[in-house]
């Protein structure tokens, strides 16, 4: 399956429920984001994922924005649907058929994005990564008509939604599809693991020892303790990262 964007930034994952949104998903029925968001500028282009047809054109303000879905051929017994929400400007037309890497669309940010500054994805803080210009894809895995399932209809046609009730309303990671890989596991850094980088790099430094005493103190009053010594720059810059991460 093709990456709809060229190059994205991922700016929230599948399945992520950041702090503030849990209202948002629950009103909709679902334990967490159903697709992946995906970023790089106000108007790239969008691409089909797969070959498919373009399902009936919405536009909603409250949701997706103006959005495209693609539904594919079947292929090896199952069909795929994709969503592509967001965009500035849609470039298909209902019921047409696209080729994977045709057009459908360009990115926005319209509809619930919270924000309508057009330009790259700027995170915003206190507010995670959710924010500002973005793809939305979603990829949902559908099959012939099976009983007692969820079912929809397109084109005369009826489908069951596999997984309907796996909590994304049958939602799957579209990460592994375009990315060839599965999602990395951010690893752990543990306050002890970081205290043993910190001491080795920093147990060289003649004012090294100190360091750790200097945690909470302004950057100013670090900077004139040290004076101009070589080692000044590096001890800043890691008690910095202490910091940044939230170690201490």
């Amino acid at each position: 399956m093709k990456n709809p964007l060229t190059n994205p930034k991922i700016t929230q994952p599948f399945g992520g429920n950041p702090k503030g949104m849990d209202n948002y998903y629950n009103k909709y029925g679902l334990k967490g984001h159903n697709g992946i968001d995906l970023a790089t500028f106000w108007g790239d282009k969008v691409y089909a994922a797969h070959d498919g047809n373009v399902l009936n054109l919405k536009e909603d303000p409250f949701g997706f924005g103006k959005y495209v879905r693609l539904i594919s051929d079947k292929t090896e017994g199952f069909y795929w649907l994709t969503y592509y929400g967001h965009l500035s400007k849609i470039n298909v037309k209902d019921g047409q058929r696209v080729k994977e890497g045709d057009i459908v669309g360009l990115e926005g940010n319209t509809g619930a994005c919270l924000t309508n500054k057009k330009g790259v994805y700027v995170p915003a803080q206190d507010l995670g990564d959710y924010l500002g210009t973005h793809l939305h894809f979603g990829v949902y895995k559908l099959s012939d008509p099976i009983p007692n399932t969820f079912q929809v209809n397109f084109f005369g046609k009826t489908y069951t939604i596999l997984n309907h009730n796996n909590g994304y309303r049958g939602g799957i990671d579209p990460y592994p599809l375009i990315f060839g890989k599965t999602p990395e596991t951010k690893k752990t850094m543990t306050k002890e693991k970081l205290f043993q980088i910190y001491h080795e790099i920093l147990i060289r430094e003649p004012n090294g020892k100190e360091a750790e005493n200097w945690i909470d103190k302004p950057e100013e009053t670090i900077r004139s303790a040290l004076g101009k010594s070589n080692e000044r720059q590096k001890i800043i810059k890691y008690i910095n990262l202490l910091r940044g991460l939230k170690i201490l």
